[in-house]
């Protein structure tokens, strides 16, 4: 994933999932979530609203404007109700979180850490 669809990703799920600002929420390069310590895997399926929340967004700061694709996804055949709010959170976007999303992209590209999966060998666990 790129920096850009990882931000977005991460944006649209604090939305969909009303997530405050500063609960822990990090998208992993192959599109995992960390949510507060826990893996989830997205779901394109279950997760819908949020994954296309998170690519109109994409497209919203690439130039594309909401008219375009509120007009694709009702050709896709998504319902009128849900393109209707998922155009209000885009069009609802304040230019400070604007900044704060771009911001946020410029961090995940900046990002080189890989993922701690296992414990060494030699480490002691204090785990009860």
């Amino acid at each position: 994933m790129t920096p850009y669809d990882r931000a977005c990703l991460e944006w649209a799920i604090r939305v969909v999932y009303a997530q405050d600002p500063d609960i822990e929420l990090y998208v992993t390069r192959n599109g995992q979530l960390l949510w507060n310590g826990d893996v989830c895997p997205i779901d394109l399926s279950s997760d819908f609203v949020a994954v296309t929340l998170a690519q109109m967004l994409k497209l919203h700061l690439s130039g594309i404007e909401t008219s375009h694709q509120r007009r694709d996804l009702l050709r896709s055949s998504v319902r009128k109700e849900a393109v209707d709010v998922l155009c209000d959170h885009i069009d609802g976007i304040s230019a400070e979180e604007l900044a704060r999303l771009r911001e946020r992209v410029d961090w995940y590209a900046d990002d080189n850490a890989s993922l701690i999966t296992t414990q060494p060998e030699n480490e002691v666990s204090y785990g009860g």
